[in-house]
């Protein structure tokens, strides 16, 4: 079997390559078209193929017989424990949003703060480019790209191949779900979101671990990536009054119960692992 080293280098090469690929990409197709949206979208899709499925799926091949058994989508979903999983993140929302204020209040040197800024509205915009307008067609394109595929590519390039090497190591499993989660969330560019979304990778990390299939956190990342493009989607359309980035910030009450949830969510998740392992 080829070394771990040699595995990870060709990972993050074909990562490069990949990420290289899908710019060039969305580059020739601004230039033919004057639609600036269109090649937001065909870049996300690009990079998602090619930089994320495509790394996955070769790591999976050189470390393993069974390809599938490696990435951890040989078995079907856990039931209970998608089910779980979901009404986890959703009962999270308060105390993610509450998380997200509080990295956003870091203080940083100025030059340092104004990089970190420009990162976050290029992001921001890029984002708001990908979701389009507030039509019906623009929703469901923003779930298959936003939710569903970069759910799918996500996973499988994060805790599928990446936290699947660090696991053949003779390392200790929460240092490679945690070492995973620092990269997911760095992979990102957004500071002033690190925090909320390396808690977010660190729970998919063990929603895999303790279910033993990655689909189930397939499955909870689409959630949460679709209901944070519906609610935007709603709250452009002002059918709903409030972000849902900002929802249960406002009280410390929401936040209480949403810190008791989200860990009782957490405790049968680990605990229905278990409990399907005794049967």
């Amino acid at each position: 079997m080829i070394s771990f080293g040699k595995r990870m280098l060709l990972f993050l090469m074909l990562f490069v390559l990949g990420s290289t690929l899908a710019g060039a990409l969305a580059y020739i197709i601004g230039n033919v078209s004057s639609d600036a949206i269109a090649a937001v979208r065909i870049s996300a899709i690009s990079q998602d193929l090619f930089a994320f499925v495509l790394p996955a799926a070769v790591v999976a091949v050189l470390s393993s017989r069974l390809p599938a058994g490696f990435l951890k989508i040989r078995h079907a979903p856990c039931g209970i424990g998608t089910v779980i999983a979901v009404c986890t993140l959703i009962c999270s929302i308060p105390l993610i949003n509450s998380i997200v204020m509080w990295n956003e209040s870091i203080t940083l040197p100025e030059s340092i703060h104004q990089y970190f800024a420009a990162m976050e509205h290029n992001a921001g915009h890029a984002t708001a480019m990908m979701l389009g307008g507030d039509s019906v067609a623009d929703l469901i394109i923003g779930i298959m790209i936003v939710g569903i595929m970069a759910g799918i590519s996500e996973e499988l390039f994060f805790r599928g191949a990446m936290q699947g090497l660090f696991m053949s190591l003779p390392m200790n499993p929460h240092a490679a779900i945690w070492i995973t989660a620092i990269i997911f969330s760095a992979f990102h560019m957004q500071f002033f979101g690190f925090v909320p979304r390396l808690l977010l990778g660190a729970f998919f990390g063990y929603t895999v671990y303790w279910t033993g299939s990655l689909w189930t956190a397939i499955i909870a990342h689409v959630a949460n990536n679709s209901m944070i493009v519906a609610a935007q989607w709603l709250t452009t359309r002002h059918i709903i009054p409030t972000d849902i980035n900002s929802f249960g910030t406002d009280s410390p009450l929401y936040i209480s119960v949403s810190l008791a949830m989200t860990g009782a969510g957490i405790w049968l998740l680990r605990k229905s692992r278990r409990q399907q392992s005794s049967m």
